[in-house]
């Protein structure tokens, strides 16, 4: 049997984290879902949060300190590159950032293609393997 956990949403409110926090104002759900239809206009509205995280890292009860490197290791990040996509088909514009919270507290805008890489990397001090599972 696999124990059910609380959402990240429910274990960080104990710390004074309300709903509104987890609203990105650049939040909107892009063309592609928006043609499938059944999405609301944004991924707050949809899903309950503008950001994502990876559930092992955030529920896995691990400390800041187990980071080798908490200064480059993402913790949560906007669902989809809001900041400056101009929504050129095939994909996202290549200039497309997303807003990123770090292991050590502090955020930054970068580029989409940036975070892929880095949800990539090692994540834990003496983890061998272990890889942030990202999108």
């Amino acid at each position: 049997m696999v124990k059910q956990l609380p959402s990240i949403k429910t274990l960080l409110k104990s710390y004074g984290v309300v709903d509104a926090q987890w609203h990105c104002p650049a939040d909107h759900i892009d063309a592609i879902l928006q043609a499938e239809g059944g999405h609301a206009p944004t991924f707050y509205q949809d899903r309950g949060s503008s950001y994502e995280y990876d559930d092992k890292d955030a529920l896995e009860g691990q400390t800041l300190s187990s980071f080798a490197a908490p200064a480059s290791q993402p913790l949560f990040w906007d669902r989809e590159p809001f900041h400056n996509q101009t929504h050129l088909p095939p994909g996202p514009d290549p200039s497309a950032r997303a807003g990123v919270l770090y292991a050590d507290s502090h955020v930054k805008c970068v580029l989409w293609d940036e975070l892929l890489k880095q949800q990539k990397n090692p994540i834990v001090k003496g983890s061998g393997s272990s890889e942030s599972g990202g999108r």
